[in-house]
């Protein structure tokens, strides 16, 4: 592990890919925070003897209760922090941070860990050629290929010929994401996990396995074909955005929907990667 401290915060990269952020929090500057969330529940807030609302701020700091005071204010607190220490490193993490308070005494400061990652470092090579190739090596005498076999054809090449090593906790984050997905849906069904694993002859660790290939895969994947856009400057009409906006919107669920400008940037990062990949399969 190297470890390197510039102004208020200190870096450390793991040898797994993640990268830890640490720094402290003046006491003074939670306070402040504590108090103002106090004065703000306040009149909600229910205390034996008084009025509600009507409580002494100290009552109603001891009814909200100091521990969810501290995370409350946290919670307030760490997202500035963090984007001022990612600043101050030159950081470009690729995931939302995980937060640990290391240390949260009384009248000292506290101290808080964050844990991400950056994208790995990927160079492209001649990934044109080598998919050529590839594609040319597929097609079978005298039957030509179909698009969706070019495409795969395309994928494998560009997995097979551009090698870099991804950030664990990537890797970690999308696998708990789809066993949670699988877990929700699941409930939905009516059947239990246990089942579920008999029915498909699979345990836990087996499942988790299949889980973390094919995270790495889809991972890896996505990034050759954003750093493919980035490089040949892929661009999009708008009416190729809105058209796609349009039928992602009437087909979305409610529990699917994204705040517009978020939803606007997925769009077109698909988009970008889907002409990439179009213009690979047809190069051959």
């Amino acid at each position: 592990m190297t470890k390197k401290q510039i102004k208020s915060s200190i870096l450390a990269k793991q040898s797994n890919g993640s990268i830890q952020l640490t720094f402290p929090i003046p006491f003074s500057e939670i306070e402040k925070i504590k108090q103002e969330i106090a004065l703000k529940e306040a009149p909600n807030v229910t205390v034996s003897g008084f009025r509600k609302g009507k409580a002494p701020i100290s009552k109603v700091r001891e009814a909200i209760s100091e521990e969810a005071l501290g995370e409350k204010a946290l919670s307030n607190i760490l997202p500035e922090k963090f984007n001022k220490a990612i600043k101050e490193h030159n950081l470009r993490p690729v995931l939302f941070p995980k937060f640990e308070l290391v240390e949260n005494k009384e009248n000292k400061p506290w101290t808080v860990r964050a844990i991400t990652c950056e994208a790995p470092k990927i160079t492209l090579g001649d990934y044109k050629k080598a998919v050529k190739e590839a594609i040319i090596k597929g097609t079978v005498k005298n039957k030509k290929l179909s698009k969706l076999d070019k495409e795969n054809l395309a994928v494998s090449s560009l997995a097979n010929s551009i090698k870099f090593e991804l950030p664990e906790i990537l890797v970690l984050e999308e696998v708990n994401a789809r066993l949670s997905t699988l877990l929700d849906r699941l409930e939905k069904l009516g059947l239990s996990l246990d089942n579920y694993l008999n029915s498909i002859n699979k345990t836990p660790e087996s499942l988790r396995e299949e889980y973390k290939k094919q995270s790495e895969a889809n991972i890896k994947l996505d990034m050759i074909l954003t750093e493919i856009a980035n490089k040949e400057k892929v661009s999009l009409k708008k009416s190729e955005v809105d058209g796609m906006l349009k039928i992602s919107q009437s087909s979305s669920t409610s529990s699917e929907k994204f705040p517009e400008n978020e939803h606007r940037s997925r769009i077109v990062s698909i988009l970008k990667k889907r002409k990439v990949l179009d213009s690979l399969a047809g190069a051959a």
